[in-house]
């Protein structure tokens, strides 16, 4: 009976066995375990990888990682260390080196940078000019963006930079001038006021009060009291400076005003012409006061007769300012009698000329004949110095005595006659 038993004992340890390892099997290891052949080995700690899997009555033998070459970060059932991270990432920042318990870590891109994430690279931070701002900064994942337009007034850039924005200009503090302006380049530029040194002798006053004053004065600071000569200095200047540029300009439009008066009487003078032309001086008979009698010039105290005159003549032809354009239209009519081509000698292409007028437009008044000398007149009349006077010296150049007579008359100025003798 015992030995039959013993029998069925045998007969189901194989079973048994076969069960067991199939749970094992079944079943997952812990975290602290990994599974190998069948069996739940203990894991390697960090910084160390498996030399040897564990077996019945022997646990896993683990070796070290080598540091700066291979690593293993967490407790693993690995048979190698991991090979650490030999890239160089130039202008990034190493945050840790590979050791046998970490690979090698890199942080942010080094400043003046930033990452790249298409090519994972760090590229430099793009620099704006001086005087024109940084718009947006530079940053990890971005680059500069610069202001499209120069700063503005009253703000300035000065460095050629990928942080600096368009800053507001500095004003000079009390005790200081402007040296230079501010520009989108460059910021005011002060300096301490240069004023002259007023040296003045103390006086002794006899009164109290005075001796008082004198003494509150004295107990002032340096600093203060030569602010306060400075201040009382500039100001009586800068107002007899002014005064002194105030009576120079006036001085200066009295004297332009005098000149221009002086050669405007000299062109006057100039211009009178007397009449020789023992035929003007028939027509111009007829304009003096008294035809019987002419008076002399002041130093010659006689008068005579208009026919005992010796060498003088009854009137002159003057520049009186008369302009073209006050003339009456029959006299205008009467000149383009003479001057136009339908009547010769025709003079008036000559006359244009003189006139300054060019030749296209000579050639164009030609094209109406009859009407030549009106239009010529008239376009003339338009401009300052179109005076009756002028015309009257090109007709009389020319030798067309016959049109000045027409005019002449408007410019005689009558010999004033003596007065009759009773």
């Amino acid at each position: 009976m015992e030995l039959r038993r013993w029998i069925q004992v045998l007969c189901i340890l194989p079973a048994l066995q076969d069960f067991m390892d199939f749970r094992v099997y079944s079943m997952p290891c812990p975290d602290t375990h990994y599974l190998i052949d069948k069996r739940c080995c203990l894991k390697c700690p960090a910084g160390e990888s498996v030399e040897r899997h564990c077996k019945v009555g022997h646990n896993t033998t683990c070796k070290p990682c080598k540091d700066g070459t291979n690593y293993q970060e967490a407790a693993n059932g690995e048979t190698s260390c991991r090979t650490c991270n030999q890239q160089y990432k130039s202008n990034r920042k190493v945050l840790k080196d590979c050791t046998r318990f970490h690979n090698k870590k890199y942080g942010d891109c080094n400043p003046g940078y930033y990452h790249n994430r298409a090519f994972d690279v760090c590229k430099k931070c793009t620099t704006c000019p001086a005087g024109y701002g940084v718009n947006k900064k530079c940053a990890n994942y971005s680059d500069t963006e610069c202001d499209k337009k120069k700063c503005g007034v009253g703000t300035y850039s000065d460095q050629d930079s990928y942080t600096q924005r368009c800053m507001q200009c500095t004003v000079c503090k009390n005790g200081e001038e402007m040296f230079s302006e501010c520009t989108p380049f460059t910021n005011y530029e002060c300096r301490p006021k240069t004023t002259a040194k007023i040296t003045t002798t103390p006086t002794t006053e006899i009164t109290t009060s005075s001796t008082q004053i004198g003494r509150t004065v004295g107990n002032k600071s340096p600093t203060s009291a030569g602010r306060e000569e400075r201040e009382s200095w500039v100001m009586p200047f800068f107002i007899a400076a002014m005064a002194l540029l105030l009576v120079l300009f006036i001085a200066f439009v009295i004297g332009v005003t005098i000149w221009c008066h002086m050669q405007s009487r000299t062109r006057q003078q100039n211009v009178i012409i007397q009449a020789e032309d023992p035929q003007i001086v028939q027509r111009l008979t007829k304009f003096v006061d008294d035809p019987e009698s002419v008076c002399l010039p002041a130093n010659e105290e006689r008068c005579y007769p208009y026919h005992e005159v010796p060498n003088r003549k009854p009137g002159r032809i003057q520049e009186n300012g008369m302009m073209l354009r006050d003339v009456s239209h029959d006299i205008i009519e009467e000149l383009a009698n003479f001057l136009n081509p339908t009547s010769p000698p025709s003079n008036w292409r000559k006359v244009a000329s003189m006139l300054d007028f060019p030749w296209n437009v000579i050639n164009n008044l030609a094209l109406c004949p009859t009407s030549a000398t009106q239009q010529l007149l008239e376009r003339w009349g338009t401009k300052r110095d179109s005076t009756v006077y002028k015309l009257y010296l090109i007709l009389k150049d020319i030798g067309r005595d016959d049109a000045a007579e027409v005019i002449e008359r408007l410019l005689v100025q009558p010999v004033p006659s003596c007065p009759k003798s009773i």
